[in-house]
C-alpha cells in the first residue's frame, strides 16, 4: 500500500514541475522519489527509529517533494489508519510559506507556535491552535518539541501535540535538527549571580561564590565535577526572579550541569565550563530533515558515527557551473571590522555593486554591524537596487531568490569552546564520555563554515535551477586564509568557478614595495620575464621565506595583478614574474569593433 502512496506522491510532484517548468536531472528525481517513499514507508510504520536526512541542494525541489507526498497522503490517510502529520519549522515566516504552498483545506490543518499576543494571526490559522488534535497536519517550531525534550519529556507525553488522541506518526523538520545542545556557562557571567542571591539566599550565594573561585583557577582542558546542590537550592535557583533573561540563562546552564563533570576551557574572556544535553525525545524517531547543508556540516557525521541513528537519503549533485565566486583574502570576521573599520570594506564593496550598475545585489552582514548598510548605500550607484540581510536570516528564505549578485562580507565563526559544545552535543558525548581530540573539533569548524556559505550563497540566484543547474549568478566572498580554501569552495559549490576578488591595491611596505619597483624597473626597460630568485636576492629574503612572505602575500599579488603582472611556478618549483600587458593590449586592439580574437586565451 506505501508504495501506490509513492507513486500518487510522484505523480503529484511531477505535475507541479510540469507546471513551473522545472526539469531536473534523473538523477535529482530519483532522490526526490526517496524523500515521499521514506514519508510513505513512516506513514505505515515500517522505518527504524532514525533520522532519515536529504541533503539536496536548495532549488532541486526538496519542499515541493515533501508538500506533494502530504497532498498525496491527505488523499488517502483513512487508508492509513488515521496517522497525523507534524511539519516542524525553524521560524514563523516558513510556517506561512507552507501553509500557502501546501493549500490545504482550513478543516485538515492548525498551526501552534508560542502562545504571545503577537503570535495570535498564526495560532488561529487552519482549525486554529484550541483544535490541534482534530487536525490531520500540524505546523508548529521545533522549539515545541526541543524545549519539552530538554526538559526529559518524551514525545509520547505531548499530548498537546496529538491528532485523534496518539502522537503523530509522520514527522518532518526542515531545514536543520541536532539531537543535542551544547552548553557552556561562562564563569565571569557565573559570577554575578551571587550577588542577586546574597540578600535572600546567602548559603547559596556562598557556595557559588566558592565554585567561581574554584573555576577560574583550572587550566584548559581540565575536568571539573559540579556538585549537586540539593533540591532545595534547585528549587531556589528555578523559582528566583533574575534581574534579566541573561543572568537567568546563566541560572538555567547552572542547573543542568549540576552533578555531572564539565570540561573547562580557558579563554581570553576567562575560563568557560562546558558540556552538552539531550534536546529530541528519542521516540520522537522517525522523522524526515531536509537539509541542504547536510554534506557539509560535521554535526551529521558525528550524530551518525556516535548515535548511530542517522540515515543518509540518495543525494545527487547540482551543476553551479554559471555561478562565479570571487574571494578576497582579507580578515573579515566580527572583531576584524571592529578593528579595520568599516572604511577598508566599503571600499571594495561599493566597487563590485558598481561594476554591475544595473543590477541587483543583496548584502549579507554580521547582526552586530548595522551601520555598513548605511555606508554602503552612501556609496552606490542606485542605492534601491542593492538589499540587505543579516547572519540569522540567512537560511532558508526564497525572498532574494531573483538577485544575481551576493557580497557576503565575512563568514560567521564561533569561539572554540562553542565548537568543542556544538560536536559533544551532535556526539551524544558528556564530558564523562572522554576527551574529544583538537582535529575533530577543528574538521566540525571547517563544516560549519562551508554550512553559512551553501546557505548564504543559495538565498539568490543560486537557489533557483535550470534543468540540473542554476542560472547565471555571481558571488563576492570576504574570508581569510585558512577558511574556506578555493578548492573547498568550489566542492560545496560543485562546477563553480572560484577567482581572485580583484581588489585596488593597498600601499606596500619593505621587502614588498622593494620587490615591486624592482619588478617594475626590469620590465620598463623591455624585459618580460624575471626570475623569482633573482627578485629574492636583490630584496635579501631568505629562500625559505620568500613563498610565504611574499608570493602568498594577497597584498602584493592583488598590486601584480591590477599591473598585468603575473607569478607563474614552474614544474621544479620555481616562480617567475611574467609582464603580461602587452597581451592584454594586444586583446584589446583585435577586440575593436567588436572583433573577436583567436586562440587568444588570458
Amino acid at each position: 500500500m506505501h508504495s501506490d502512496l509513492t507513486q500518487r506522491a510522484l505523480q503529484l510532484l511531477k505535475g507541479r514541475f510540469k507546471e513551473i517548468g522545472h526539469t531536473p536531472s534523473l538523477e535529482q528525481l530519483a532522490a526526490l522519489h526517496e524523500i515521499q517513499h521514506t514519508l510513505s514507508l513512516m506513514a505505515k510504520g515500517k522505518l527504524e527509529q532514525k533520522m532519515y536526512l536529504s541533503s539536496l541542494h536548495p532549488g532541486i525541489g526538496k519542499s515541493t517533494a515533501v508538500i506533494t507526498a502530504i497532498q498525496a497522503y491527505v488523499q488517502c490517510h483513512e487508508m492509513y489508519g488515521e496517522q497525523g502529520v507534524i511539519m516542524c519549522f525553524d521560524r514563523h515566516e516558513e510556517i506561512v510559506r507552507m501553509v500557502k504552498d501546501m493549500n490545504l483545506p482550513r478543516h485538515l490543518f492548525a498551526v501552534k507556535v508560542a502562545n504571545h499576543s503577537s503570535n495570535r494571526e498564526l495560532n488561529e490559522m487552519g482549525l486554529g491552535s484550541t483544535r490541534i488534535n482534530e487536525a490531520l497536519v500540524l505546523l508548529t517550531t521545533k522549539q515545541q518539541i526541543t524545549r519539552l525534550g530538554q526538559r526529559g519529556q518524551r514525545y509520547s507525553d505531548m499530548s498537546r501535540l496529538f491528532y485523534l488522541g496518539k502522537p503523530r506518526t509522520i514527522r518532518i523538520v526542515d531545514e536543520s535538527m541536532t539531537s543535542g545542545i551544547g552548553l557552556k556557562l561562562v564563569v565571569r557571567k557565573f559570577a554575578k549571580l551571587p550577588d542577586e542571591l546574597s540578600d535572600s539566599h546567602p548559603t547559596l550565594a556562598s557556595s557559588i561564590e566558592e565554585l567561581v573561585q574554584e573555576l577560574v583557577r583550572f587550566k584548559n582542558g581540565a575536568t571539573f565535577y559540579v556538585p549537586d546542590f540539593g533540591e532545595k537550592a534547585k528549587a531556589n535557583l528555578s523559582s528566583f526572579k533574575w534581574s534579566s533573561a541573561e543572568v537567568k540563562d546563566v541560572a538555567d546552564t547552572f542547573l543542568r550541569i549540576l552533578g555531572r563533570e564539565v570540561t573547562v576551557k580557558a579563554t581570553k574572556y576567562g575560563n568557560v565550563a562546558i558540556d552538552c544535553d539531550d534536546i529530541l525525545p528519542d521516540d520522537f524517531l522517525p522523522c524526515l530533515v531536509t537539509d541542504a547543508s547536510g554534506d557539509v556540516r560535521g554535526t551529521y557525521a558525528f550524530q551518525a558515527k556516535y548515535r548511530k541513528n542517522l540515515v543518509r537519503l540518495k543525494g545527487a549533485d547540482k551543476d553551479y557551473s554559471n555561478l562565479t565566486v570571487n574571494v578576497w583574502r582579507q580578515a573579515s570576521g566580527k572583531i576584524a571590522y571592529q578593528t579595520n573599520g568599516n572604511k577598508l570594506y566599503v571600499a571594495e564593496i561599493v566597487k563590485a555593486i558598481n561594476s554591475r550598475p544595473d543590477e541587483q545585489f543583496l548584502v549579507l552582514r554580521f547582526l552586530s554591524n548595522p551601520e555598513l548598510e548605511a555606508d554602503i548605500i552612501e556609496k552606490v550607484i542606485q542605492p534601491e537596487r542593492v538589499k540587505f540581510t543579516h547572519y540569522g536570516l540567512h537560511t532558508a528564505t526564497n525572498e532574494y531568490r531573483d538577485i544575481p549578485n551576493m557580497i557576503i562580507t565575512g563568514i560567521l565563526s564561533y569561539r572554540s569552546e562553542d565548537y568543542e559544545a556544538l560536536a559533544r552535543a551532535a556526539a551524544g558525548l558528556r564530558t564523562g564520555d572522554g576527551v574529544l581530540p583538537p582535529e575533530v573539533i577543528n574538521d566540525l569548524r571547517h563544516g560549519e563554515h562551508a554550512h553559512h556559505l551553501l546557505q548564504a550563497g543559495c538565498r539568490t540566484t543560486p537557489r533557483k535551477s535550470e534543468g540540473a543547474g542554476c542560472p547565471e549568478a555571481r558571488l563576492w566572498l570576504i574570508a581569510p586564509k585558512g577558511i574556506l580554501p578555493d578548492n573547498e569552495i568550489a566542492r560545496i559549490f560543485p562546477g563553480c568557478a572560484v577567482q581572485r576578488w580583484v581588489t585596488m591595491p593597498r600601499s606596500l611596505k619593505g621587502p614588498l614595495q622593494v620587490a615591486l619597483d624592482y619588478l617594475m624597473d626590469k620590465f620598463s626597460n623591455g624585459i618580460n620575464e624575471v626570475p623569482g630568485s633573482e627578485v629574492r636576492t636583490f630584496i635579501g629574503v631568505a629562500k625559505q621565506n620568500f613563498k610565504r612572505d611574499i608570493i602568498q602575500n594577497v597584498d602584493f599579488s592583488d598590486t601584480l595583478q591590477n599591473r598585468n603582472i603575473s607569478i607563474e611556478k614552474r614544474s621544479n618549483g620555481a616562480y617567475i614574474f611574467r609582464d603580461t600587458s602587452y597581451l592584454r593590449e594586444l586583446v584589446e586592439s583585435l577586440t575593436k569593433g567588436n572583433q573577436t580574437p583567436i586562440g587568444i586565451s588570458l
